[in-house]
């Protein structure tokens, strides 16, 4: 499934992959801060393609930057103040959803091809009203997303977000005016009433909460890729041929959370090393990838034939086509649930689990 995506434009797209060099010998907090420095620009230099529109992976670059912003400021704790963490992951979270719309009509629209070639040659021909459709949903969620981008919320949350990690005092929270409201100190605030968001936050407080701050980058990075990893075997474990598809969901999402963190800290550990478990995370995450797509793309499919049909905009034979894809993605769901038990054992394999043991413990 994976394989059968075709490019929409040659459109030079910057990489996804994540690239930093971290100094052993940075503490946490630093540390933290570059990797949302580089995630920030990340989102930055693909902004104007997604304005542009030629290119659907700007947006997916996008999409993949602001994931992994969230995942730094949620999974490595007590690293800023609290409502410093829930405001900015909360604007995040508000942009992703204003993204996703988009990013579900250009995944149709890059598969539709791959579509026709599950259904007979004599029905292939139908999917064009489909196609249509989606273009034209497309282009109005395109505006949609450019009016976002064009928002003062949006600019402000980046003005913000970029004034806290270059601000050391908000990081480390030593100086005199940690803890007080920017109505004490004079000082410009980060955002609309960030005065009174550090106001409830007292000196004292924040520094015994802030507890990772000033720890060695190494040994942070080293717990929680342990503590994720832990939990990825545990739950992997317990998965049979009968547990609920919610649970593999569930292994989903940890294991996408582990591979962040591998991405974000691989340059503290043995480049070999890191490569061989980032390569065997990558293909249980391609069969749990692919079990969440085939799912996710049957209710999309269902959603917009039922858009298509109350608009009156859709020939029989063109419903009659999207529920056979709906049929065909059903099939390649309980393939990849076969395959789950396969691609866990490769992962969950002794070598793996004493290499995570021998780096992370």
């Amino acid at each position: 499934m994976r394989n059968a995506m075709p490019e929409r434009s040659k459109t030079r797209v910057g990489p996804s992959k994540f690239e930093l060099q971290l100094d052993p010998g940075l503490s946490t907090g630093q540390a933290i801060k570059q990797i949302h420095l580089v995630l920030l620009q990340s989102m930055c230099s693909n902004e104007e393609g997604i304005r542009t529109n030629l290119d659907p992976e700007f947006l997916h670059n996008f999409r993949v930057a602001i994931r992994r912003t969230r995942a730094a400021l949620t999974q490595i704790k007590y690293i800023y103040p609290d409502d410093i963490t829930v405001h900015i992951r909360g604007e995040f979270a508000w942009l992703g959803q204003k993204t996703g719309p988009l990013r579900d009509l250009d995944v149709f629209l890059l598969r539709i091809e791959y579509f026709k070639t599950h259904l007979p040659k004599s029905m292939q021909q139908t999917l064009d009203p489909f196609y249509q459709f989606l273009h034209a949903n497309q282009k109005v969620e395109h505006r949609r997303l450019l009016h976002t981008l064009e928002s003062a919320r949006y600019r402000q949350l980046l003005a913000n977000w970029k004034e806290i990690l270059k601000t050391p005092k908000i990081l480390d929270n030593t100086g005199p005016n940690a803890g007080r409201s920017n109505r004490e100190t004079g000082t410009t605030p980060y955002w609309k009433d960030f005065q009174t968001v550090l106001a409830r936050s007292s000196q004292q407080s924040m520094a015994k909460r802030l507890i990772n701050i000033h720890r060695p980058i190494g040994d942070v990075a080293s717990e929680r890729i342990w503590r994720v990893y832990r939990r990825v075997y545990k739950q992997g474990r317990s998965i049979t041929d009968h547990t609920p598809a919610e649970a593999l969901h569930r292994l989903r999402i940890e294991c996408k959370k582990l591979r962040y963190f591998l991405e974000f800290f691989h340059s503290l550990y043995k480049p070999s090393e890191m490569k061989r478990l980032t390569r065997a995370l990558k293909r249980l995450q391609d069969n749990l990838g692919d079990f969440n797509d085939y799912e996710v793309q049957q209710d999309k499919l269902k959603s917009f034939g039922a858009d298509m049909k109350q608009q009156r905009l859709v020939p029989v034979e063109t419903l009659m086509a999207i529920s056979h894809l709906v049929d065909t993605l059903r099939h390649g769901q309980a393939r990849e649930r076969v395959r789950f038990q396969k691609c866990f054992a490769e992962f969950s394999k002794l070598k793996n689990r004493k290499r995570f043991r021998r780096l992370f413990k």
